[in-house]
């Protein structure tokens, strides 16, 4: 049990530096626009015990609740625009796909798998925010 709570807590703090460095440093690429900074700041960024962290994910697996819906939509409107940036948004999809899998996504997405659902945009949310090649930005 200690673990999962690690591991949600983990994730929620991941996020929250991750995003918290593009609002501190923002980058030539990807910029967050005014609104983004205001939905961060304003109510997804907490701080307890001088940690910061965007609470998305239960701290036991599986209790997803209202709050936790309230924050990944919030955090939706930091994704790519998929019209807009119709080749960052797909790019994300195609990666998590080929880490997931095609046909594991695609029966994920029909089961609307709430679990899915939320870890499927945190991860999106990464790989736009660069993450993986850039880690934690300074």
């Amino acid at each position: 049990m200690e673990e999962e709570i690690e591991s949600s807590q983990d994730v929620n703090e991941i996020l929250y530096l991750v995003l918290k460095s593009f609002v501190d440093n923002p980058r030539e690429k990807q910029t967050l626009t005014e609104e983004q900074v205001d939905v961060l700041v304003g109510e997804l960024f907490q701080i307890e015990d001088n940690i910061g962290f965007i609470p998305v994910m239960p701290l036991i697996v599986g209790e997803y609740n209202a709050s936790h819906k309230n924050t990944l939509e919030l955090l939706e409107k930091l994704q790519p625009d998929p019209i807009e940036n119709e080749d960052d948004f797909r790019s994300c999809w195609d990666i998590l796909m080929a880490i997931y899998g095609i046909e594991a996504t695609k029966i994920a997405q029909k089961t609307d798998d709430v679990e899915f659902k939320f870890r499927s945009g945190i991860v999106r949310l990464l790989l736009h925010y660069d993450f993986l090649t850039e880690g934690v930005g300074e």
